[in-house]
């Protein structure tokens, strides 16, 4: 198994990429272990009915931070990636500071527009659901903030330190204030007291994010005047904000469509079940950070056989990974939810399904990333917009007639679409073979 692995992988590259890679496995893993507990302690605390509302206001913060970013956070990761290999360090600068200014203004028009849009809904659920929206929707700025500095730091390689304060620091941060919100109000917590609670660790580590991308910027950076070739980027943020929403929505739809279909308690319900898929995808997400800027610099580079090797190992690496453990979630996943609470283990047959599709998409490889890196975004953008379409319309028909098990199929066979159409188109625009158990393409 381990020589499958590595076949044709040159010891060069291995060495350079290996470190990365394990660092960010590593951090990852971490990060899935702290926000496995936050969630335990939340369900645990706050029941099932307010982790639902937890969990649904957090949703609708997530759908808008993707208008919020206008695709800045995706262009930048590219950008920077090519402008350090270039040495253009007068455009890196200047995309930097652009960009800051305006994720900030379009992130506070959208808070401030989505939260007077709901002020005027005269709905039966609106006492309950108001405050804790307005909370998750005052995240927005900070958190759209992060992710500009996020994906700078990913540009530049510092993927390790970049995601620390976000991975590490907030789940820490907002389970330590959320305790201390139960302790000093009579053992009593509420989904507001949560968001509260991460507000303020947002807040806290992006400013630490903030002091550790100036620390580490290069100096060269920092010297350079900085230019600014605004026309150019505008020109290629629709596709990138178009791509991300897809993702989002997505990723999302299926959670938003039960709290607005069944009731914020089926989010609730099925928020373990969206936790669980993501320990699941952590190997792919960890990879796809490290692979995102290496493919970008040996694209501009024209170092196509490299970039072959490179996707093989990593494909081959993530499927042998999440084998183990997606095998636990789906004959074991009673156990898995019974920490949550007793009420939570109903969701055990849409685990399963989810998995399962999660599988499929991690042996596809890192089809989005190479896509997205190489310029062939518009591949990924029509292989997004029928996977929303499909989920959508899916769940619009399954959740009424099996709940969760419902959301958990539509998104599962929307990911195992859209994950054959990248293929193809992988091979096809890039003469790449992206999959875990592929051979390398006739370059």
């Amino acid at each position: 198994m381990a020589k499958f692995l590595t076949s044709w992988v040159p010891q060069k590259l291995k060495n350079r990429l290996f470190k990365s890679f394990a660092g960010v496995m590593g951090l990852k893993i971490a990060a899935s272990g702290l926000g496995f507990i936050l969630n335990i302690f939340l369900a645990r605390f706050l029941g099932v009915a307010d982790f639902g509302v937890y969990t649904y206001a957090l949703a609708w913060r997530d759908l808008l931070i993707i208008p919020a970013l206008l695709g800045l956070d995706t262009l930048i990761v590219r950008e920077v990636a090519v402008y350090r290999t270039k040495s253009a360090w007068g455009l890196l600068g200047g995309i930097l500071r652009w960009s800051n200014f305006v994720v900030l203004g379009s992130s506070i028009s959208i808070a401030l527009i989505a939260i007077a849009i709901v002020a005027n809904l005269n709905l039966e659920v609106q006492s309950q659901m108001f405050l804790p929206f307005c909370l998750a929707m005052s995240l927005l700025p900070t958190s759209a903030l992060r992710n500009v500095r996020l994906a700078a730091m990913q540009g530049l390689k510092l993927v390790f330190m970049g995601l620390l304060p976000e991975m590490i620091f907030v789940p820490v941060l907002v389970m330590g204030i959320s305790g201390a919100w139960y302790l000093l109000s009579d053992r009593h917590l509420t989904a507001s007291m949560v968001l509260g609670s991460r507000i303020i660790a947002t807040l806290i580590t992006l400013l630490i994010g903030i002091y550790l991308l100036q620390k580490n910027l290069p100096q060269e950076v920092k010297q350079a005047q900085r230019e600014y070739d605004i026309k150019v980027w505008r020109s290629k943020l629709l596709p990138f904000m178009l791509l991300g929403g897809m993702y989002v929505i997505t990723s999302r739809s299926d959670t938003l469509m039960l709290g607005t279909i069944i009731g914020a308690e089926a989010s609730g319900l099925y928020s373990p079940v969206i936790r669980g898929v993501q320990l699941l995808a952590f190997v792919l997400t960890a990879v796809n950070s490290v692979l995102s800027p290496n493919i970008a610099g040996l694209y501009a580079q024209n170092k196509k056989l490299e970039m072959q090797q490179v996707v093989t190992q990593s494909s081959r690496i993530m499927l042998l990974v999440s084998l183990p453990l997606a095998a636990f979630f789906i004959f074991g996943g009673h156990w898995y939810l019974s920490l949550f609470g007793a009420e939570f283990t109903q969701a055990r047959s849409a685990l399963s399904i989810l998995c399962l599709g999660q599988l499929f998409s991690i042996a596809s490889g890192s089809v989005g990333v190479l896509l997205t890196m190489t310029g062939n975004e518009k591949f990924n953008l029509i292989a997004s917009t029928l996977n929303v379409l499909s989920n959508i319309v899916l769940n619009w028909f399954w959740i009424p007639l099996w709940g969760l098990s419902g959301a958990a199929a539509a998104t599962a066979v929307s990911t195992v679409l859209v994950n054959i159409f990248k293929v193809i188109s992988v091979r096809q625009q890039i003469g790449i073979d992206s999959t875990a158990l592929g051979k390398f393409s006739s370059l």
